[in-house]
Formats: C-alpha cells, structure tokens, sequence
C-alpha cells in the first residue's frame, strides 16, 4: 500500500501556432486558385485555418488545400463574404488554396493560412463582427490555446490589432481598397471574453472580421 497520494493529470500540452501565409486575386470569378501558399511546418497533428475574404455577398461551396478539402468552421456576410475553413495535413510545407463559389463571381478575393500544433480541432469559440471603425469582437480564449482573427473590408488602407500580434494585411489589388488582413496569439492562461481589435483608421461598412479560438487536445 501507497501511503503517498496519486496525481492525475491535470493539462495537456500547449496549442502551438504559425502564420503560413496569404494571396490575392485582383478579378471576379466564382473560382479561385491562389497558388503556392505557405503552411506551416508539416506535422502529424498539423491543422490549418484558412481564412477567405472577398467583396461579394456570395456561397462559398469549396474549398481545398493541396488538393485536400477543407470544412466550413465560420462564415460572415455584410456586403462581403468572411470564412473560415479548417482541415488537418500533415505533410507539405506549401500548396494551392483553391476557392469555389456559388450564386455569382466574387470580386478582389483574398485568403490566408494558419497551422495550429497540438489543438483540439473543434474551435471552443467564435465571434463576427461588422466592419466599422474600428472592428471590436469578444473571444474567450482556453488556457494554452490560440485564438485567430481574419478581416476583409472594401475600404482600408491598413490595419492594427489588439490582443492578437497582426500577421499580414494587404490590398486585393493596388488600385483599389479592398483590405484583407489576420493575426494570432497563443496565450498561457484563459482569457475570458477577451476584446480583440482590428482598427482600419478608416470609416468602413461593408465587410467583417471573424474569430475563432482553439484549446489543446
């Protein structure tokens, strides 16, 4: 007999993440193929978060990844479409992030990509929020986990971010203000409806920001 007392245990390992990378596409169609986009360190617990923005209030019906499809996790319209789309891969460092639409062409589309390590791959919570100026959402994040932030707006020129570290934004195309951008952020201790800001230091209506979070598996 034990006369010491039996611990279980009580965490899992932290949720590691990286920002793969991101495209444009300065046409409207219903189908898009950004290619060669970055993502992440290959693993076996890898999964991806892509982020899709574009300037039409349309159905996004696919959407693969290195010829793998991924599955619908948010999506946002307001004069704009705004998802998330999530799929687990483990092998490759690069591919194609291939978009699909419905009910007419999008316009000036963008996306980006992020790999998440060590998660539990149903998000734990989301938000979306309404471009304005500036775009203000709530996330409760679980302790070791990592919360993701995607944007697209038909006006803006840049952004910054609060309470997520910014990974890109860029225009869907030079001449135009179309803006996509995104950031993430693991964070050691729960945050509880944590406000997460994307300030585009300009008025703007028409598109969104949408966030997910994710705890370890």
């Amino acid at each position: 007999m034990s006369f010491f007392p039996i611990f279980s245990p009580v965490s899992s390992s932290a949720v590691t993440a990286e920002f793969g990378g991101s495209g444009v596409n300065a046409t409207e169609d219903s189908s898009y193929t950004f290619s060669s986009i970055g993502l992440g360190t290959a693993a076996s617990d890898r999964f991806l978060v892509v982020g899709f923005g574009t300037g039409e209030n349309r159905t996004v019906a696919t959407v693969t990844v290195a010829g793998n499809s991924a599955a619908q996790i948010l999506s946002y319209q307001n004069s704009g479409t705004i998802e998330f789309w999530g799929l687990s891969l483990a092998t490759g460092t690069s591919g194609d992030v291939v978009v699909g639409l419905s009910g007419g062409n999008g316009k000036l589309p963008g996306c980006g990509v992020w790999a998440i390590y060590g998660a539990n791959t149903t998000e734990t919570d989301t938000d979306t929020v309404a471009a304005a100026d500036p775009m203000v959402g709530s996330l409760t994040i679980p302790a070791n986990g990592v919360g993701i932030g995607y944007f697209y707006t038909t006006h803006g020129n840049s952004s910054t971010w609060t309470n997520l570290d910014e990974d890109f934004d860029e225009k869907t195309k030079p001449s135009d203000n179309h803006l996509q951008g995104g950031a993430h952020k693991t964070y050691s201790t729960l945050q509880s409806g944590l406000s997460i800001t994307a300030d585009l230091a300009v008025s703007t209506t028409q598109g969104g920001m949408i966030l997910a979070a994710y705890g370890p598996a």
